[in-house]
């Protein structure tokens, strides 16, 4: 049986595409190198690979592109204080519509579902780890102070209505904004959600890589962090590494894998001592 050789495939109009996505690429990066700042465009989240897209980066993307977005509320669905919205945005460069994008939220998000209260009295170490490890308890830093915080239903959610319809509507523009201008390979999700959902924060056990010896721990240090541990009243070695974490953006498989910095930086942020 003769063997018949497979014509290449040709895509018309492919290097004219390529050579689009290459300039848009070019140009992306001279954006967030130029225009967009760190903290209010964008967001690096320690332990990820990107930076994340905010709202107001989004916002300079679709100028710079000269993007175009209408919305349209798709679904919405309501019974008693849940409302659930689902936000279409459509994109358009010029007169053309090139995509859509949807985004959705809803009153029994975390975010909007919680209130943060001060625990009243003291809670025992018991109460303390069983609320840290199921994520309804915190602590929190107050006028040099740790505060522990208990997490409570939210009985005001119908105020809430107006603002999930509005987080709806950015989720979707931002998701929008990223696709369209291939964005996606400079940018992550809006970190906004990750950090009030509680997603961010949470960790994964890993293998601690060895610290270098210039930033080796010295026994001092550790002696003194554990004092003032103890002078804050947190004995227990999740909470402290709960409170290091919060410090540092950075959990330790154990507290005598924190560096030295780490471990100054910890107490300084505790004691205000520098």
């Amino acid at each position: 049986m003769k063997e018949t050789a497979l014509e290449p495939v040709r895509s018309e109009g492919a290097l004219e595409r390529l050579e689009e996505l290459a300039s848009q690429l070019e140009l992306l990066g001279e954006a967030y190198r130029r225009v967009m700042k760190e903290g209010v465009d964008y967001a690096t989240i320690p332990g990820t690979q990107k930076p994340t897209l905010l709202q107001p980066g989004a916002e300079k993307l679709a100028r710079i592109f000269n993007l175009s977005c209408e919305e349209e509320i798709i679904s919405m669905e309501r019974n008693g204080d849940f409302l659930s919205v689902t936000v279409r945005v459509k994109v358009y460069r010029g007169e053309e519509l090139i995509g859509s994008a949807i985004g959705s939220a809803n009153t029994y998000e975390s975010r909007y579902r919680y209130r943060w209260a001060d625990f009243v009295g003291k809670p025992s170490e018991e109460e303390i780890a069983r609320m840290l490890a199921d994520g309804t308890g915190r602590w929190v830093k107050r006028d040099g102070k740790w505060v522990f915080q208990v997490r409570r239903e939210n009985p005001d959610k119908y105020d809430l209505f107006n603002t999930v319809i509005k987080m709806a509507a950015k989720r979707a523009f931002v998701s929008a904004i990223k696709r369209y201008t291939a964005a996606s390979s400079f940018f992550l999700v809006d970190v906004e959600d990750l950090y009030e959902s509680g997603l961010l924060g949470h960790h994964e056990e890993k293998n601690e890589p060895e610290q270098p010896p210039a930033d080796e721990l010295t026994d001092a240090t550790r002696r003194k962090l554990f004092a003032v541990f103890r002078e804050m009243g947190v004995t227990d070695r999740e909470q402290q590494l709960d409170i290091i974490e919060q410090v540092t953006g950075r959990r330790p498989s154990s507290r005598a894998k924190l560096t030295e910095s780490e471990a100054l930086q910890v107490i300084e942020h505790i004691t205000g001592e520098s």
